[in-house]
C-alpha cells in the first residue's frame, strides 16, 4: 500500500512516522514506519506491504513529525482480508495435454488459504487422480506444480485440474482442458 499526505510549507523537521493506532486514538497498533522522508513540495508517501498477521478492523492512520509531535494528521481506514480464494490459471481451456508429457500447474490465490495445497486431475467432475498432496504454500500469491502426465488416460475432453486447501476447504478448478 502507498500512504500519501501533504504539508504546509516549512515542515517542522525532515521526517515523519507513520503509525496506526487503535479506533480510539489512544494506543498504538503498531509503528508503519518510524522515520520516513516528509517528502518535498508540500507532499509525501511511503510504500509497505502491510503484515500477514495484522487483524481486520478499523484504526486510525497518523502521520506525525518527528521532530514535534503537535504537527500530524490523522485518518481512519479500515483494514479487509480478502476472502480466501484460488484461481488454476494453467491448464486453459482448450489446451491439449500428451499422455507422457511434462505439465506445468500453476494458480493464484488470495486471503488466507491455508498452508498447504492437493492437486488433483479430474475427469467430468469425478476424481481420476491425486496428482500431489501438501504443496506448501508460496508467500507469493501463486503456486506451481509440474507433472509428468499419466501415459494411461484415455484420450478425452472435459478433464480439469483442482487445487485445493484441505484446511479451508477451498477449491479452484482449471478451465476444461483435453487429453489427445
Amino acid at each position: 500500500q502507498t500512504i500519501k499526505w501533504t504539508y504546509r510549507s516549512n515542515p517542522p523537521g525532515p521526517d515523519v512516522k507513520i503509525i496506526l493506532l487503535a479506533p480510539d486514538k489512544t494506543a498504538i497498533f503498531d509503528f508503519i514506519s518510524r522515520k520516513a522522508p516528509i517528502g518535498s513540495g508540500g507532499s509525501g508517501s511511503f510504500t509497505f506491504t502491510i503484515p500477514a498477521d495484522w487483524p481486520a478492523g478499523a484504526f486510525n492512520l497518523r502521520i506525525a513529525s518527528t521532530a514535534n509531535d503537535n504537527f500530524n494528521g490523522d485518518r481512519k481506514i479500515a483494514l479487509v482480508r480478502p476472502e480466501p480464494k484460488i484461481v488454476v490459471t494453467s491448464p486453459g481451456r482448450g489446451d491439449r495435454w500428451v499422455p507422457g508429457s511434462t505439465q506445468t500447474i500453476r494458480w493464484t490465490y488470495t486471503g488466507d488459504v491455508g498452508p498447504a495445497m492437493n492437486v488433483g486431475l479430474f475427469l467430468g467432475g469425478s476424481t481420476v487422480a491425486v496428482i500431489a498432496t501438501d504443496i506448501p504454500r508460496s508467500a507469493t500469491g501463486s503456486g506451481l506444480y509440474s507433472f509428468k502426465v499419466p501415459k494411461d488416460l484415455p484420450a478425452m475432453g472435459n478433464y480439469s485440474i483442482r487445487v485445493i486447501s484441505p484446511l479451508r476447504k477451498l477449491t479452484g478448478e482449471s478451465a476444461p482442458f483435453a487429453i489427445q
